[in-house]
């Protein structure tokens, strides 16, 4: 309850990972009337802090949890801020709070080789003696591969196809 607070990323941050969930909390002091649960959130995320960009993503409205997960560049100032609405009939609005930003971390890379009967020392595709292990132990994700990133496929991969 209370008013509507910003979570994650913290105003500032900087290498914040590319696949952030945006989080906010409360809001029930924002509104005014007769207010009825659950509220709902709305995000906008943009390069600038006009929210005029060609950049601009919008979440839609997201009931009861103040989360959203946009896929974000690497490298890039991002400014961000919700609004909120209840679930009357005729809906009780918030404006747009004001504005956070935080900085996306930069781009990684990664490398996969041939499947190996031996190791390829810790797996961890981060560098060609670490490679992941054949393309199936591949990680996406916040524990991996993101947008932006640059994936290195190394060697030979041969793909064998059972017929059933």
């Amino acid at each position: 309850s209370g008013y509507l607070n910003f979570s994650s990323p913290y105003p500032g941050q900087v290498n914040v990972n590319k696949a952030v969930v945006l989080t906010a909390t409360g809001g029930y002091a924002n509104l005014s009337g007769n207010v009825k649960r659950p509220l709902h959130y709305y995000f906008q995320i943009d390069e600038t802090p006009y929210f005029n960009s060609t950049a601009l993503k919008e979440s839609g409205w997201i009931k009861h949890y103040g989360l959203y997960k946009p896929i974000l560049k690497p490298s890039t100032k991002y400014y961000w801020r919700a609004k909120l609405r209840d679930s009357n009939t005729t809906p009780i609005e918030s404006s747009f709070s004001a504005s956070q930003n935080f900085t996306t971390e930069s781009p990684t890379t990664w490398y996969v080789r041939p499947k190996n009967i031996t190791q390829y020392g810790s797996e961890d595709g981060k560098t060609f003696a670490s490679a992941w292990n054949g393309l199936n132990n591949i990680k996406w994700g916040a524990e991996g591969v993101e947008a932006g990133d640059t994936l290195y496929i190394c060697g030979t991969h041969i793909l064998t196809l059972n017929k059933e």
